[in-house]
């Protein structure tokens, strides 16, 4: 906030409160002033140290594009869940991982109209590892930095 702008926000405020102080409690003028010009001074400096009137032009955050985005997201939480317990990436990652690498493959061009994972396009766009990872019921949840690098590659990185 400019400094003119919040020197004339303090002298509204104490204008303000040396009115209602004259009118409402019935205190002499020269009292009033001697009030209001110190709530004056805090409310001037107030808003030029905290800025509360600025306009912080920011663009709206971007929202999901794909379906992929989204199960992205909603899967981050759950891998932070099933950390801690392998059987939970059977029932809260898996089935997630199998939505999200549907999605992906859907949007290429190559397995466009893909009906699911028992599809053999799907086998070979995944790669034996992400597809026996989303497919065998004895998978083994891999290191996170090991699921990092297999989702990598399902988005093309």
């Amino acid at each position: 906030m400019r400094l003119w702008q919040a020197v004339l926000v303090g002298l509204g405020a104490g204008v303000l409160l040396a009115g209602l102080a004259i009118r409402l409690a019935a205190i002499p003028v020269a009292w009033a002033v001697a009030l209001a010009v110190p709530v004056a001074a805090v409310v001037a400096l107030a808003m030029r140290m905290l800025g509360t009137s600025d306009i912080t032009w920011q663009p709206a955050p971007p929202s999901p594009d794909t379906v992929a985005e989204l199960q992205a997201s909603l899967l981050a939480g759950r891998l932070d869940r099933a950390a801690d317990h392998p059987g939970r990436f059977h029932t809260l990652i898996r089935p997630r991982l199998r939505r999200l690498a549907v999605a992906v493959l859907r949007g290429r061009q190559e397995t466009a109209g893909l009906s699911g994972l028992d599809d053999p396009r799907a086998r070979a766009a995944l790669g034996d590892e992400l597809y026996g990872l989303l497919t065998d019921s004895s998978a083994r949840p891999p290191s996170p930095r090991r699921l990092a690098e297999l989702l990598d590659r399902l988005e093309g990185r």
